[in-house]
C-alpha cells in the first residue's frame, strides 16, 4: 500500500509535527544539489594557501554564498582560508576543496582534502556514503618543490554535475519519456498493421498489372483484326463501285469535272492601270459581245450590258496603287490585249478580235 506525506499544515493539539527531514522533502522537488550561481569560488593567495569565497551576495559587507545538498542548505558569510600542506621535492599531489554534508554530525561545512604524492597523481575520491555527501568545488595541483600556489594550478569543478554542479530548478524541461513509450508502443502496433495492409495492397496491384497487360494485349489483337477486316471491306466497296459505274456514267462524270475545271480562273491575261479612277472600289469583270454578254465574276459578280448574261469565274488582284491584275479561265487565255473604253472600263480581247467577237470588259466601280 502506498504511503503519502503532504506539507505544511497547521497543528491541532500537535497532530501535525514537522522536523528537518520534512523540510528536506519539501525542498527536494524544487532544487537540484549543487552550489548556487557564483558561490564558493577558490582563489590563490600567492603563497601556500587558497581562499574559499562565499558568493556574490553581501551580508554586513561580507560576501555570502549558499549550497544545497539533498535539501540541506548551508549559508556561508565571509571567506575561508585553507593552508596547503608542503609540497614534495620530487612527487606531485592533487588536493581538493569540498563542501561536506555530514548527517551524523548534523552539519554542512567546507573542507580541504589532501591527496597522495605520486608521479601520476589523482584527486582524492569524494565521500558519498554513511551519511556523508561531498561536493568538490575545485582541485588544487601541487607540483614538486613549489613554495606557492598560483591561480593556474586551481581547477574549478563547480560546473561538473558529476562532482558538484550548479543549483537549478528541477523542472528544466518536460519529461516526455512516458508519453514517448506509449507512442512507441502505439506506433509499433500500427506499423505492423500498416505493413500487413501494404503487402496486401502490393499483391492486389500486382494482380491488376497482370489484368491490365492482358486487357492491352486483347485490345491490340482486336485492332489488328479490325485493320484486316476494314481493309477487306474497303476493297469490296471499291469493287462494287466499279460494277456500278459503267463507262457511260464514268464518261459523264469526267465531262462534268472538265466543265468545272473550265471555269477555274487560272490564266493571267494582263494588268490595267486604274490609278486615274477616283474613289476606287472592288471592280466587276464582265464578258460582253455586240448581241450578247456574260457576267464575269470572282473579283465581283454582276451583269453588265447586252442580254443573255451568264457568269464566268474570274479573279483579280489589286495592288493598292491603282493597278489590277486579271485572271480568267483557260478558255480566255488569249485575251491578252487591253484598252480603256471609258473612264472606268477596260476591254480585254485576243489578237484576231473583230467587232462581233467576244470581249472581256473590266469595270471599276466608283
Amino acid at each position: 500500500m502506498a504511503s503519502r506525506t503532504s506539507y505544511f499544515w497547521n497543528s491541532r493539539d500537535r497532530d501535525r509535527v514537522y522536523d528537518a527531514a520534512s523540510f528536506e522533502d519539501w525542498l527536494m522537488p524544487f532544487f537540484t544539489t549543487g552550489v548556487f550561481n557564483g558561490c564558493f569560488s577558490v582563489s590563490a593567495n600567492d603563497n601556500m594557501s587558497v581562499t574559499l569565497v562565499g558568493g556574490p551576495l553581501e551580508v554586513n559587507n561580507q560576501r555570502c554564498g549558499f549550497v544545497n545538498i539533498g535539501g540541506k542548505v548551508m549559508k556561508q558569510v565571509g571567506e575561508e582560508v585553507f593552508d596547503v600542506p608542503t609540497a614534495s621535492g620530487n612527487l606531485s599531489r592533487i588536493d581538493r576543496v569540498v563542501l561536506r554534508c555530514d548527517r551524523i554530525s548534523r552539519d554542512l561545512y567546507p573542507l580541504y582534502v589532501v591527496g597522495n604524492f605520486s608521479n601520476n597523481p589523482a584527486p582524492p575520491p569524494l565521500v558519498r556514503e554513511h551519511g556523508i555527501y561531498d561536493l568538490s568545488v575545485c582541485q588544487v595541483h601541487v607540483d614538486p618543490g613549489v613554495i606557492k600556489i598560483t591561480q593556474d594550478k586551481i581547477q574549478d569543478e563547480r560546473m561538473d554535475p558529476d562532482v558538484c554542479g550548479w543549483v537549478a530548478a528541477t523542472v528544466d524541461e518536460i519529461d516526455f519519456s512516458q508519453i514517448t513509450a506509449q507512442f512507441d508502443a502505439f506506433f509499433s502496433m500500427y506499423s505492423e498493421m500498416i505493413s500487413e495492409q501494404y503487402q496486401i495492397y502490393l499483391a492486389l496491384i500486382d494482380g491488376k498489372v497482370d489484368d491490365a497487360q492482358d486487357a492491352y494485349n486483347a485490345f491490340v489483337d482486336r485492332m489488328n483484326s479490325y485493320e484486316v477486316t476494314a481493309q477487306a471491306e474497303f476493297e469490296a466497296w471499291v469493287a462494287s463501285l466499279k460494277d456500278i459505274l459503267d463507262e457511260e456514267v464514268a464518261g459523264h462524270l469526267q465531262l462534268e469535272i472538265e466543265e468545272l475545271q473550265a471555269h477555274v480562273p487560272v490564266a493571267n491575261i494582263g494588268t490595267v492601270d486604274c490609278s486615274h479612277v477616283t474613289d476606287q472600289k472592288f471592280p466587276v469583270c464582265i464578258i460582253g459581245a455586240a448581241e450578247w454578254a456574260f457576267g464575269f465574276g470572282g473579283a465581283g459578280l454582276g451583269p453588265f450590258g447586252g442580254t443573255n448574261l451568264s457568269t464566268v469565274q474570274a479573279g483579280y488582284e489589286y495592288d493598292g496603287a491603282g493597278s489590277i491584275s486579271v485572271t480568267v479561265p483557260q478558255a480566255f487565255a488569249a485575251f491578252t490585249n487591253s484598252a480603256p473604253v471609258g473612264e472606268n472600263q477596260f476591254s480585254f480581247y485576243p489578237d484576231d478580235t473583230t467587232i462581233n467577237t467576244t470581249t472581256l470588259l473590266l469595270q471599276v466601280q466608283n
